[in-house]
């Protein structure tokens, strides 16, 4: 895979190499994609979008309450495809037997390189960032997104995010109480490593504006697992003890949980005293306010299994809609719990501009709203070597050389 980004306000390169396809990447890509304009090369014997679910044997995507989506290859990587503004290359990557690669040839220009390589490829492909590439382009900025790191117990194992939770603790303390341990609704490791990659990547390119030097970053799913435990990591360092899981509730704060209504439920996030008054009295019930037992938040969280029983009680006559917006109007945060359908569809969800349309394609929005230089969205995924012609000439390859790499079957235009 191959990066090429042109910034907004200057040009910036970067190079994408990756080994598998894990939602790391394109998450990762998705922040810059929606700011730049985004070249990847992608290997022909792989054939892959950036999340191929055939690469896990699935010849069909298949939804658990809707049934068939999509039967067809095309069908199904335009489905799982999660970027807008990018040209797709398709490129044939491999050692040169100590010749220059096609990557370290197209290096020169290149601000940052990004491989999700296993541990020790590059190296033996005579690329490594600290043996080579660090000494013929001192100001590249190198990131490496692993699984565990390329050293330790684990390091060198490949990563998913599913084994990463489970590994990273996350699995222990997601589902209810009485239950087990239960994976996350989202790639959570996949979308933090990807963020981390990011952030690393902005701090290394902010430092070499001071040295005038890159230097190699590396986001790992397991490292990002465990910082995504807090608060449970915190209260185990403190006490010695593994936390238990508590379904929806706060393991320190109350009322911080899922309650009923007389329709859906709702979500109270109850940080303080203050807002613990102002709920009970906009509900009728202020006398719970001073109730010794919830009379502070130590006492709340000790109290809050009865303390949900009072507070379902009193929201029973109320409709789930209604009660949102009264509380929020009195400064109490609580949320009607959506769909990912209410979700997307919600009036201000569209207010945000969360939601990019392409050319029919739609997508989800960057979440970065820059007031100078705003995202936006210019291209709908393409076909994996839609570009590849295209992307060479403006990167400056002659026609000769373009064509002696498509008579070769190193390029592939589609």
């Amino acid at each position: 895979m191959f990066y090429w980004l042109r910034g907004t306000t200057e040009e910036t390169n970067m190079y994408d190499v990756p080994d598998r396809p894990i939602s790391a990447d394109p998450n990762f890509q998705r922040m810059w994609g929606d700011d730049d304009h985004v070249h990847e090369m992608d290997e022909p014997d792989q054939n892959d979008t950036q999340f191929n679910l055939h690469w896990f044997g699935m010849d069909e995507y298949l939804s658990f309450d809707s049934g068939l989506i999509a039967d067809t290859r095309d069908e199904m990587d335009r489905l799982v495809d999660l970027l807008v503004n990018e040209c797709e290359l398709e490129v044939k990557q491999h050692p040169h037997n100590g010749e220059e690669s096609d990557v370290q040839g197209g290096l020169e220009d290149a601000d940052v390189l990004i491989e999700n390589f296993k541990v020790g490829t590059l190296e033996r492909w005579g690329m490594g960032y600290g043996e080579v590439l660090r000494q013929q382009f001192p100001r590249l900025v190198h990131c490496r997104v692993t699984g565990f790191g390329a050293t330790g117990p684990l390091g060198g194992l490949p990563g998913y995010d599913a084994a990463v939770q489970a590994l990273g603790g996350l699995m222990s303390i997601n589902g209810d109480p009485d239950g087990v341990a239960t994976r996350m609704g989202v790639p959570i490791v996949d979308v933090t490593t990807g963020l981390n990659a990011v952030i690393g990547i902005l701090m290394a390119l902010h430092e070499r504006e001071r040295s005038g030097l890159g230097q190699s970053v590396e986001s790992a799913l397991y490292d990002s697992a465990i910082f995504s435990l807090y608060p449970h990591s915190i209260n185990t360092l403190f006490t010695g003890r593994a936390p238990q899981r508590s379904g929806n509730g706060h393991p320190n704060i109350a009322p911080y949980d899922t309650y009923a209504t007389a329709t859906e439920p709702v979500y109270l996030a109850v940080g303080n005293n203050g807002q613990f008054q102002r709920l009970c009295e906009a509900v009728g019930h202020g006398h719970l306010s001073s109730d010794p037992r919830y009379a502070t938040n130590a006492q709340r969280a000790v109290h809050r299994f009865e303390l949900k029983r009072d507070l379902e009680a009193a929201f029973a006559r109320f409709d789930a809609q209604a009660l949102f917006e009264m509380l929020v109007a009195t400064g109490v945060p609580c949320g009607v719990i959506h769909n990912v359908v209410e979700a997307l569809d919600h009036p201000h969800t569209a207010h945000r501009g969360m939601v990019a349309e392409v050319d029919g394609f739609r997508s989800v929005a960057s979440p970065v709203k820059l007031d100078r230089t705003p995202a936006s969205y210019r291209l709908r995924p393409q076909e994996i070597g839609k570009s590849s012609v295209e992307v060479l000439e403006e990167a400056g390859f002659t026609a000769g050389q373009i064509g002696q790499l498509l008579d070769s079957g190193v390029l592939r235009q589609a």
